[in-house]
């Protein structure tokens, strides 16, 4: 299905500690082939991301120069997806990859949690903050980003954020128990203040963060030297 994985991992509601049997997404990188390659070379939107769902299993998976950039802006998703704990496939560039993606961690990353909160508050708000599940991932990006301006290392589950002095456990237990029992989350009041004190301790924990600013010159330079020697490589090229 994808010919030349660098790495794919299981993300999302499995990585984050609340999953869904039926529901498994695979995250990757992948090496396309030379034919490829320069069939789409020097298009504006070359189409190098493979997308597939099979026995309700989505797998999604971008070209590793194309996963780079992401990871440099940096996208939390992509980096989260890199570090995961739960790889399933992990080729001889993937160890590498992993040190460019913990060298993105930074304080950049602020933007990316402030944005996706924005996002998943909006759909919370039409669904009146009933449904749990949209609860709890709004809570996770407020846990995540507060965990990374302390201790400078990316988690992703509830389990990794249950030490934060702020983690509500009896909130965090209560959607848990609604999502499991399939009904509605009742307690509004409670969640909005508990996101209130949380969006503010995370943008105070990261403006006092020691994480670096962004990923620096030497990431961005050691990331592209990082996919064009694989290229090199894969495609016998010299130079």
């Amino acid at each position: 299905m994808i010919e030349k994985p660098v790495f794919l991992s299981i993300s999302g509601s499995h990585l984050y500690g609340i999953p869904k049997p039926e529901d498994i997404d695979i995250r990757g990188a992948h090496i396309i082939n030379e034919e490829n390659f320069w069939k789409n070379f020097g298009k504006q939107h070359p189409s190098w991301c493979i997308e597939k769902i099979y026995n309700g299993i989505d797998i999604v998976s971008h070209e590793i120069q194309s996963y780079v950039k992401e990871m440099l802006k940096p996208n939390v998703n992509f980096i989260e997806q890199v570090l995961s704990p739960i790889t399933i496939v992990r080729s001889e560039y993937y160890p590498e990859l992993q040190d460019l993606a913990r060298d993105c961690v930074s304080k950049a990353m602020y933007a990316h949690w402030k944005g996706f909160a924005m996002h998943t508050a909006y759909h919370a708000v039409t669904e009146d903050y009933k449904k749990p599940k949209r609860n709890l991932y709004l809570l996770r990006i407020y846990y995540q980003g507060i965990s990374v301006a302390r201790t400078e290392m990316l988690r992703s589950d509830f389990d990794s954020f249950r030490k934060l002095d702020c983690f509500n456990d009896s909130l965090v237990q209560g959607l848990f128990d609604c999502k499991k029992n399939g009904v509605d989350f009742f307690d509004k009041h409670q969640f909005l203040t508990h996101c209130s004190e949380l969006e503010k301790i995370l943008q105070d924990d990261i403006t006092k963060s020691n994480l670096r600013e962004a990923p620096s010159p030497q990431t961005k330079e050691l990331a592209m030297e990082f996919v064009k020697n694989i290229y090199k490589k894969e495609f016998g090229w010299s130079k």
